[in-house]
């Protein structure tokens, strides 16, 4: 069934046909009719925060965009196909709670609105057709695990080019980052006519020191990033096959997915595949702004450890072919993309991850754009609870 919503003026009926999303108006006051009008419709993203401890939360609009907007004539039942500019909207209600900074819910609510009569002076009704949905609270997300590593059992698992590079550029950091350090205390504590590199003056008592070592930590940093790069070279003629497009009822084979080659011989390679939503916001904390990201709606669709493999082997040797991906949970439990401008978006992410407890992780973020759309329970009317809401057309948000 569709998402209805009436008021004693119209009634709205919001649903899809073929997978694309319609708008069903039915016009119950009379004086309405054979008028011109406009109907827009604007998805607004809000955050609702207590102004005082047990105050009332207030609603702050952060942004919107404009997804649909059309010139009509009013007749007593009319159908209009709504061609979003950018997503498919879903209204939603995210308790978010961030101790010692925010304190709150990230709100989406998406208005109908029909402009009915002259541009300079319209009759304006408004109506939320598409009931709000709870998302889950921020949890310890398994995307993107922090990467734990032993260097040099790292370095000896690599071939012997990768081995070299990876201990010249670890070489590199640590000596510069010596030498950086030593030439900061020499010109700190020298005469100023005999510096080496940062010549200090009478108001920078403390720079060559502090930027020996600043200069350090950069050099080095750097320079350690770089050998780290190296060090994922202990599986190589790595390719991930992504699928054209991914449906609701589609199985993916790891086997057919995921190729590379190992090297050396390891144990206990753990290979997981997850699927997560991240929402993207700027929040306000007093006199500033922070950009906040938090991972919500996750699922696990594949998570297992080979054992005792051998240099040389494939991973497609070692995949079973009974290891599949049942994409149905991502369409059930996370939503699609959505993007309110810079202030806030929800992406969607799904990520092939090869972890080892003592060698640098490989992490692979698939393209976002190959699910369809329209599977996405989110979207369907009869899948969350009530389907049938209704309200005043002059229905304002309430928090």
């Amino acid at each position: 069934m569709p998402y209805e919503v009436s008021s004693n003026r119209v009634d709205i009926v919001y649903d899809f046909n073929d997978g694309k999303p319609q708008a069903t108006l039915k016009v119950n006051d009379k004086t309405l009719l054979n008028n011109h009008a406009r109907l827009t419709v604007i998805s607004r993203f809000y955050e609702t925060q207590e102004t005082f401890v047990g105050h009332p939360k207030k609603s702050k609009e952060w942004c919107n965009v404009e997804l649909f907007s059309a010139n009509i004539e009013l007749i007593n039942e009319m159908v209009v196909d709504l061609n979003f500019s950018s997503f498919i909207p879903y209204d939603y209600d995210h308790n978010l709670s961030s101790p010692g900074f925010f304190a709150g819910n990230f709100i989406c609510k998406t208005e109908f609105k029909l402009e009915v009569g002259s541009p300079w002076q319209p009759d304006i009704i408004k109506l939320y057709p598409i009931p709000s949905v709870l998302t889950t609270k921020p949890h310890p997300s398994h995307l993107t695990p922090q990467d734990k590593f032993d260097f040099w059992l790292n370095v000896r698992k690599l071939q012997p080019t990768a081995k070299r590079l990876a201990y010249l550029w670890a070489g590199l950091a640590i000596t510069l980052a010596t030498m950086l350090q030593i030439i900061g205390y020499h010109d700190q504590f020298c005469a100023p006519d005999h510096t080496w590199l940062f010549h200090r003056g009478a108001r920078s008592f403390l720079f060559p020191v502090v930027a020996g070592i600043g200069g350090s930590y950069l050099f080095y940093h750097f320079l350690y990033k770089l050998a780290k790069t190296y060090l994922r070279d202990y599986l190589t003629q790595i390719k991930i096959h992504w699928p054209k497009r991914v449906k609701k009822d589609s199985t993916l084979y790891l086997k057919n997915l995921l190729q590379g080659k190992l090297v050396s011989d390891i144990d206990h390679l753990q290979i997981r595949v997850i699927a997560s939503n991240m929402q993207h916001a700027v929040i306000e904390g007093g006199r500033s702004r922070k950009r906040v990201s938090y991972p919500c709606n996750e699922v696990i669709l594949f998570d297992k450890i080979f054992h005792d493999i051998k240099a040389g082997d494939q991973l497609s040797d070692i995949i079973d072919i009974d290891d599949k991906l049942h994409m149905k949970d991502v369409f059930t439990t996370c939503f699609p993309n959505a993007v309110y401008g810079r202030f806030y978006k929800m992406a969607l992410i799904w990520q092939i991850q090869i972890i080892h407890d003592d060698l640098v992780d490989h992490l692979f973020n698939g393209p976002s754009d190959l699910f369809e759309i329209t599977d996405f329970e989110v979207l369907q009317p009869l899948r969350f609870g009530k389907t049938l809401s209704r309200r005043t057309g002059s229905n304002k948000l309430s928090a």
